[in-house]
């Protein structure tokens, strides 16, 4: 990742290159989006606007025409990296700014409501919408249909699931853009930064409120931001594990366990480091591994 980042350091029209060529391949391996949209928050994130405008539009171009010779995936005639780029970009330009990353990531999640809540009030019943989805997606999937979907009550909430994954591929691939900045200038600097991951209380009373409200006008709606937000408390959850790990020097062992879990039930791993998350707001967890660093160092 270094080489490649190096790479796209050395010229817009080099980073062009390899967002383009990932960007084209996702329409075959969809995780190259991550990668290709993480180059262009490298680009976000070090260099001037002209340069990652050219890198941004002139991905949007070739993917966008690449895709026209290429058979799209059954109920996806857009490629993936298309819809990520514009909140990749915002992300990534509140990092530089702000360099938090607890803000880049919820302004993701910010941007991932609102396509929840686009989706409810131009289809008008987001369920329905998505059961006409997925009846074209299963089209060309031998034995697979879409009424398991909404047996066992997934179909309510794939509006606001799907809307969560949104959220995690922009925070995702900005993330990946802020490693691979830091390994060129900053070794170490990552995870330094992602430790400092964090949510003040306000931040859940804001959202609180937000959900109280919703609530009087949207059931529907208020389950969506429900998944959305908590996306940035999972990564909230992940830094205090990740500090915790690496302040109180344990073996890096100790996180297998919940990136095991993260693929094999990612569900309970996501809800799990959500509330880790927002327990930490309470109970600071990383003051206190810091504190008893402090005094065995004494």
């Amino acid at each position: 990742m270094r080489a490649l980042a190096n790479f796209v350091m050395q010229g817009p029209y080099q980073a062009l290159v390899a967002a383009c060529i990932l960007g084209a391949l996702s329409q075959f391996v969809l995780p190259l989006a991550l990668f290709c949209c993480g180059i262009i928050a490298l680009c976000v994130l070090s260099r001037s606007d002209s340069y990652w405008l050219i890198v941004l539009i002139g991905t949007a171009l070739v993917v966008y025409v690449s895709s026209l010779f290429v058979e799209s995936r059954p109920g996806l005639d857009t490629p993936v990296v298309l819809f990520l780029l514009v909140p990749l970009a915002a992300s990534a330009k509140v990092l530089r700014v702000t360099q938090s990353q607890s803000l880049a990531i919820m302004v993701a999640a910010v941007f991932a409501a609102i396509l929840a809540v686009s989706i409810q009030v131009v289809s008008g019943d987001a369920a329905q919408w998505w059961a006409n989805w997925l009846e074209e997606a299963v089209e060309g999937v031998k034995g697979a249909t879409y009424q398991g979907f909404e047996a066992d009550g997934t179909l309510r909430l794939m509006n606001g699931l799907v809307a969560m994954m949104f959220g995690f591929a922009v925070a995702s691939s900005m993330l990946i853009g802020r490693w691979m900045q830091a390994t060129l200038y900053n070794p170490g600097g990552f995870a330094e930064e992602f430790y400092r991951v964090r949510y003040p209380i306000y931040a859940l009373g804001v959202l609180g409120v937000v959900l109280i409200v919703t609530a009087l006008f949207s059931e529907a709606v208020l389950y969506d931001l429900l998944l959305v937000f908590t996306m940035p408390f999972f990564f909230h959850g992940m830094a205090v594990l990740h500090c915790t790990v690496d302040v109180s020097e344990r073996s890096k062992n100790y996180l297998l366990p919940p990136y095991l879990l993260l693929f094999v039930m990612p569900q309970y791993a996501i809800v799990g480091m959500a509330f880790l998350g927002m327990a930490d707001i309470f109970l600071n967890f990383r003051k206190a591994v810091y504190r008893r660093k402090d005094h065995d160092s004494n």
